[in-house]
């Protein structure tokens, strides 16, 4: 299954550095396969038999922290759920874009987002 990985407020700042390179690499020595990272932005994509998108994000963050001293949030999604959610994007003239949360929101909190002066949001699933 194809993965997509976004990690939170690396490459920043003087914080948080981790090198493409290195994310790939260890992204690989978890067993994952076809890893590409994107520029220096601490996203990539991967091959994995793993089903969980919880356990892998849970995986790549413990591992981020033992081997490269990072401790930073990861939000692990399936290709194919971020496709649809850009297929399904109205078409609308100028920019569009998707959220992609790394925890489902609380019903004080969505309606805080849903509240605030942006375009009109779909409550997830």
């Amino acid at each position: 299954m194809r993965w997509i990985l976004l990690l939170r407020a690396v490459n920043l700042g003087p914080t948080n550095k981790i090198a493409m390179k290195d994310l790939a690499a260890l992204l690989e020595d978890l067993g994952h396969t076809d890893v590409k990272t994107y520029l220096n932005s601490g996203n990539a994509t991967f091959d994995s038999p793993g089903r969980s998108a919880k356990k892998l994000a849970e995986q790549i963050e413990k591992a981020l922290r033992t081997t490269v001293g990072l401790d930073v949030r990861c939000c692990v999604r399936k290709g194919s759920d971020l496709a649809k959610a850009l297929e399904e994007l109205p078409d609308l003239p100028g920019c569009s874009s998707v959220t992609v949360l790394f925890d489902t929101p609380t019903d004080s909190a969505l309606q805080a987002i849903l509240g605030a002066d942006q375009p009109p949001a779909v409550r997830p699933g």
